[in-house]
């Protein structure tokens, strides 16, 4: 069906879009370090779907709230406000580099209701998602 297809191609396309991001990948100092580089790769790899910091702990084999510990240690933020910038930040991408609708944005990095992604996007930037496309505030720096 036509949503397993746009997942599977989200999907796809997200994972290519990491690895040309992606920083050359440091060898982790640690166990800890390794879990926050597998729970970091799980969240961008999976940007377009809802994803829970349950999920991310079970992905990694962890407890969730060992792996908020180790967010706040290693990344200085929590899972969820990781999530978060990493969504807004892959949205704003899509806003700056297509012309598809901020409906199909707002699908891209997991958000089903419009609204609700405009609220985000509007807490998190300060403006609203038609805005930052009109007025290209692409030069805003990312947080990752």
């Amino acid at each position: 069906n036509g949503d397993m297809r746009f997942e599977l191609l989200m999907q796809k396309f997200w994972a290519f879009i990491s690895v040309l991001t992606n920083n050359p990948r440091t060898p982790p100092k640690s166990q800890s370090e390794e879990y926050v580089q597998k729970a970091v790769a799980f969240i961008k790899n999976n940007v377009h779907k809802k994803v829970t910091v349950y999920d991310i702990a079970r992905h990694t084999g962890i407890d969730r709230s060992y792996l908020s510990r180790l967010f706040k240690e290693y990344r200085n933020i929590s899972p969820q406000q990781y999530i978060l910038n990493v969504k807004m930040n892959a949205a704003a991408q899509y806003l700056k580099n297509t012309d598809i609708s901020i409906a199909e944005v707002a699908k891209s990095v997991g958000y089903e209701d419009y609204h609700v992604f405009n609220k985000v996007f509007k807490n998190h930037f300060g403006i609203s998602p038609s805005i930052w496309r009109k007025k290209k505030f692409w030069e805003q720096s990312f947080i990752e």
